[in-house]
């Protein structure tokens, strides 16, 4: 009987991971990818979970669970009905006029309410169940979440690595479809079990001891601060470190790997040695902050997924030991799901609104290390002297570290480097106070603080700002030479500050790279005026505009937007268009805007790739068509698919191939030292048209280094159905 329990939570949480990437995949192309559309989603996904886990904590409140089995079956039963899941244009039509939101609040309830609710009510019913019935370990059923989480970690390697590859969008449908028959049949069986039970609830409703207030409060901060951390630090890593594909799994597997360790019955990690090593590792993750540390990534990252797994463990190991007798589990769980819910909203969805720095993740590793108990041979010299050294010596670590912090400020640009160890001196100091959790959480939060005031490693920081998209920083290099357009480490635009060479473009944009031999060809054979760019940046490409040219720009970022456009920052928009209203910027999804702007342009530059993490929906099948439609004849697209971990050339061969264009690729990564003294970038260009004598002259001329696309052997090309990155990873 154990083994059906466990077989039955492993599955549904497995089809509840897979619910959530394969639904993304089909919004993407409907709705675009603009914050409103993933925060709604995260709205929607915390929600129903917690609704789910509402709704078992009731049922089984009021039916108990032999009676409740009933409704639970009938109710896993109902979403058979209406699957197999299915997202498509006229579901999305049906709700647009309820704005962004609401239709993808609208959206997700009517194509993946039913599924996804049934499927959240499974967890904490079954385990729920299981207590009820003889079987072994049924007095402490909560192993039982270890199965569940299992299956969670199971589902987020596998999608991506087996399931995406390999099958479309309508296949997995039809797969989770008989997928869930399966688990329908199991829960019924699972019900019959605890139907025929001859445990009696009774006597375990009488043994049960109420929950006071400050025990579910506990419960509730001890689920947000890993929740919170999860998305701060998936954040962190993935834009301030290494913008890498399939990077944010680790965090996420490392978050579901503790619920594992802490809830298993076999797995016995003790949980005090948890709690002595996560204030080394947090001291490790505080050197980092403080430091703003990004390089080596083999050894940055595995820092900051240590120090988070650290703090989850500690967390959940608390959970885990104060969990309830099983007539308390729904109970336990509702206030887990709740603190869950809390967490990661604040992170994923206040803090951009309210923080124009990324300060949720120091505060939520503080969280974590305030959130350590004391343990056996800890001091507990709880005297008013003691009392007081416990926000004393933070004090003193802020006051320490913002000297230094001001002492490397006050440096010439050229030295500051002297102090960039210095926060490790205020940490070492206060890393003999680990045995008293207040003391040294408020201390590393003391020192994490002042750190902040330390030179930023960009350079002189003119402007911080932050929405949904990420953080973005306005800086000059630490020469004086360069301003310079960041998000994360990955730089968007770059401009010189001699006002002699303002208006050459620079990085990626260069006359000699191949983007600047395009806009070469463009300018001779000039099949029509109309020119659109896909993503501005620093608004580079301006500087190919000329006179009695129409240009359009889309941009989904509004913060870019407001930088480009102000010359106390760049100045390539206002150069090149003196008068405003000689262009257009619309801001948006490009591939939902592009889709409703009047087309007949003669060269549209699509530069949404230069980061690592691609916007997929704008390199399908279906988007290629998109773009040819709004093209001129002879009309020309040009792709920038500069990338660290991704080759995008067989992406881009089976898309010429799919709307019948020729195609041309430049790889321009040798840079000389004359290279880099003017500012430009390694970058890979590709360029498609109709016909391949308007773009043939890229070929001829001395020095030419333009190749055709060639089509991979075995490669699948991409469409909105069937994708998958790891097919172009660089090896």
């Amino acid at each position: 009987m154990t083994a059906l329990f466990a077989t039955t939570l492993f599955l549904s949480a497995w089809l509840l991971f897979c619910v959530e990437p394969m639904v993304a995949k089909m919004l993407l192309p409907l709705l675009g990818g603009v914050p409103s559309v993933w925060n709604a989603c995260l709205v929607f996904f915390q929600g129903a979970l917690l609704s789910g886990y509402l709704f078992a904590l009731v049922s089984l409140k009021w039916l108990g669970p032999r009676k409740q089995a009933v409704l639970q079956t009938l109710l896993v039963a109902a979403p058979l009905a209406v699957m197999p899941i299915f997202i498509d244009e006229r579901l999305a039509e049906r709700f647009a006029g309820l704005g962004p939101v609401g239709q993808v609040l609208a959206v997700l309830t009517v194509g993946v309410g039913l599924p996804f609710f049934a499927l959240s009510t499974i967890g904490p019913t079954l385990q729920r169940w299981f207590s009820t019935t003889n079987a072994r370990g049924a007095h402490d059923p909560y192993f039982l979440y270890a199965a569940s989480n299992l299956g969670s970690l199971g589902a987020l390697l596998a999608y991506p690595v087996i399931f995406e590859p390999r099958m479309g969008l309508h296949a997995q449908a039809s797969a989770m479809r008989w997928g869930y028959w399966v688990l329908a049949v199991l829960v019924g069986v699972c019900a019959v079990a605890t139907w025929r039970s001859e445990k009696r609830e009774e006597h375990e409703a009488k043994a049960s001891v109420p929950i006071d207030a400050k025990r579910r409060l506990r419960w509730v901060f001890l689920a947000a601060v890993p929740s919170a951390y999860l998305v701060a630090v998936t954040t962190h890593i993935t834009t301030d470190v290494a913008p890498t594909p399939l990077l944010w799994t680790l965090p996420l597997a490392a978050y579901l790997l503790t619920f594992v360790l802490v809830f298993a019955q076999k797995i016995k990690i003790p949980h005090a040695k948890v709690v002595r090593f996560f204030p080394l590792a947090a001291t490790a993750v505080a050197y980092l902050l403080s430091n703003s540390a990004s390089d080596p990534v083999y050894i940055v990252v595995p820092l900051h997924l240590l120090g988070f797994f650290g703090a989850a463990m500690v967390c959940h190991g608390e959970m885990a030991r104060d969990r309830p007798e099983p007539a308390k589990l729904a109970e336990f769980y509702v206030w887990m799901s709740f603190g869950g819910f809390l967490g990661g909203i604040a992170v994923a969805l206040i803090a951009p609104v309210i923080f124009t720095r990324s300060i949720e993740y120091p505060a939520c590793l503080v969280l974590a290390l305030l959130a350590r108990p004391r343990l056996e041979g800890d001091p507990k010299d709880d005297t008013l002297r003691q009392r007081q050294l416990d926000y004393a010596v933070p004090v003193v670590a802020l006051v320490a570290t913002m000297a230094l912090a001001f002492a490397a400020r006050a440096m010439p640009l050229s030295m500051r480097q002297v102090l960039t160890m210095a926060p490790i001196i205020p940490l070492l100091l206060v890393y003999h106070t680990l045995t008293r959790p207040t003391r040294f959480g408020l201390a590393i939060g003391g020192i994490l603080i002042a750190a902040s005031f330390f030179p930023s490693p960009l350079g002189n920081v003119l402007l911080r700002d932050r929405n949904f998209f990420g953080a973005l920083t306005v800086s000059h290099d630490r020469r004086e030479r360069w301003i310079q357009i960041t998000h994360g480490t990955t730089i968007h635009g770059l401009q010189t500050l001699d006002p002699a060479g303002k208006r050459e473009p620079r990085s990626y944009y260069t006359r000699s790279g191949p983007i600047g031999q395009v806009f070469e060809l463009y300018t001779h054979e000039n099949p029509s005026p109309r020119v659109a760019i896909i993503g501005l940046g620093a608004g580079t490409l301006a500087t190919y505009a000329k006179p009695g040219q129409d240009w359009t720009f889309f941009e989904i970022n509004r913060a870019v937007i407001r930088v480009a456009q102000d010359p106390a920052y760049f100045t390539y928009l206002h150069d090149a268009f003196p008068d405003p209203s000689k262009y257009r910027i619309i801001e948006g999804d490009a591939r939902l805007e592009l889709a409703t702007t009047p087309g007949n342009f003669g060269l549209l530059v699509i530069d949404a790739f230069s980061s690592d993490a691609i916007p997929v929906h704008l390199i399908t099948a279906e988007a290629a068509k998109l773009y040819v439609s709004k093209m001129a004849p002879g009309g020309m697209i040009a792709w920038h698919i500069s990338n660290r971990s991704l080759d995008l050339r067989p992406v881009l061969a089976e898309l010429a191939a799919s709307v019948g264009w020729a195609g041309y690729v430049k790889q321009d990564t040798t840079l000389t030292d004359a290279d880099a003294e003017f500012g430009k970038a390694a970058s890979i260009w590709a360029v498609m048209a109709a016909e391949e004598w308007a773009i043939v002259d890229l070929r001829m001329g001395p020095g030419a280094t333009w190749e055709p696309l060639m089509r991979r052997k075995g490669f699948d090309g991409w469409t909105d159905e069937k994708s998958s990155i790891f097919s172009v990873l660089h090896l």
